[in-house]
């Protein structure tokens, strides 16, 4: 982990995420997990990264640090080993750097969900992931 920053921003803002992917979880296809592909799981990687960039931000933690330390969430809300997370936060840096979309919805569903005055605003928020993955299931 990062050095420089300090342990309660850290684990604030992935609690802060912890508790938005969980809700954004329960938005997802009953049958999301047994119909995974490659795409849908980097659709999921990426929103969950936009997500955890924007919490990290809050906190100021930078875009480099939060790539650094994604991996948790990868572990935490995904079941992927160690090795596993590392593998897959590796290839973030290139879906940054392609302007990959889940991230930036990701990004926009956490920052609508942080400021919603209201829980039928945060479900709202919430859903986008749902609507990420059916755009991609009616689109493929």
């Amino acid at each position: 982990m990062p050095e420089k920053l300090k342990d309660k921003d850290i684990q604030d803002a992935l609690h802060m995420c912890f508790d938005f992917l969980k809700i954004c979880n329960g938005f997802l296809p009953q049958d999301f997990a047994e119909n995974m592909s490659l795409d849908k799981f980097f659709l999921l990687v990426g929103f969950q990264f936009g997500a955890f960039s924007q919490a990290a931000q809050q906190f100021d933690i930078s875009i480099e640090d939060a790539t650094e330390l994604f991996p948790v969430i990868l572990e935490t809300i995904n079941g992927l080993s160690e090795n596993e997370a590392s593998q897959t936060a590796e290839k973030i840096a290139n879906l940054i750097s392609s302007g990959y979309p889940p991230i930036e919805i990701g990004r926009d569903a956490m920052a609508a969900f942080n400021g919603a005055e209201d829980d039928s605003i945060r479900a709202k928020a919430a859903q986008k992931i749902q609507l990420l993955i059916d755009n991609y299931s009616q689109s493929s």
